[in-house]
Order: structure tokens, then sequence, then C-alpha cells
């Protein structure tokens, strides 16, 4: 198999395994229980951040932001479900296809990425310098575990 061909047959079982890690999750009785875990994440960073009601309120705005996002993505996901499962059904890859995919879930972080960037950014900029440095702190302790791992 020609290495291009092997690039894409594993992202493809990368978004099919992540696709159905999420379609579990995204049933009735875990989709509550995420929304729970953000109501969970928001009351912990209320008290480690010692957060005002401001503050809070545009953190709550992008846990609401992700959760709709995450509710229109799951409308799509059948149909990427059904060429995917079609896609490796035959002997052959039908790379193009696969690209395209590929290109689908790409397409779908951009169209959502600079609302979510913008509501990240309120959220921040609305820090003090105390609060953003331990926002810093946090984020470069949880990438140095993530990547060491």
């Amino acid at each position: 198999m020609k290495k291009s061909t092997k690039i894409v047959t594993a992202t493809l079982l990368t978004l099919g395994v992540a696709g159905g890690v999420a379609a579990y999750k995204g049933d009735g009785r875990f989709s509550q229980r995420g929304w729970h875990h953000g109501e969970h994440f928001i009351s912990h960073l209320r008290e480690e951040l010692d957060l005002t009601p401001e503050q809070t309120e545009a953190l709550q705005a992008i846990r609401d932001q992700i959760w709709d996002i995450r509710q229109n993505v799951k409308q799509e996901r059948d149909a990427q479900k059904q060429a995917f499962l079609a896609l490796i059904e035959g002997e052959v890859l039908d790379q193009s296809q696969a690209l395209e995919l590929v290109t689908q879930k790409t397409e779908l972080v951009a169209q959502y990425a600079p609302q979510v960037i913008a509501s990240v950014a309120k959220f921040y900029d609305g820090l003090s310098q105390e609060q953003q440095a331990e926002v810093r702190e946090h984020i470069g302790r949880r990438m140095n575990r993530r990547w060491h791992d």
C-alpha cells in the first residue's frame, strides 16, 4: 500500500473512531452528562480564578456556544458515518472521496472557529492580569503533561 493511502486510511479511521465516540457520548443519556460537566467546569473555574459575575457569564457563553455547535454537528454525523462506511466496504479505497470527508470536517472547524475564538477572547480579555497569569500557568501545565505522555 502506498504511503499516501496509508495516511488517508489512518486519518479516516481516526475520524471514524472520534466520530463514533462523539456519537456514543452524544446520545440522550450522555449529552446531559456533558452539559453538567460543563457546569462543573464553570463552577471550578469560578472558584479557582475568583471570577466576577460578568466573567462567569462570558465563560457560560463559551460553554453554550460549544454546546450549540455540538448539536448542529450531530445532525450531519449520520451522513458522514454512512459515507465513511461506504468507503471501507470496497476493495479499493476511493482516495478522492476520503479526502472530501476530511475536507468536510476541516470546513466545519473553519466555519465555527471564528465564533468560538471571539468568545474565548472576550472571556480572556475580561480577566485581570493575575487571572490571565493563572490561566497561562494552568494551560502550560496541561500542555506539558499531555505532550510528555
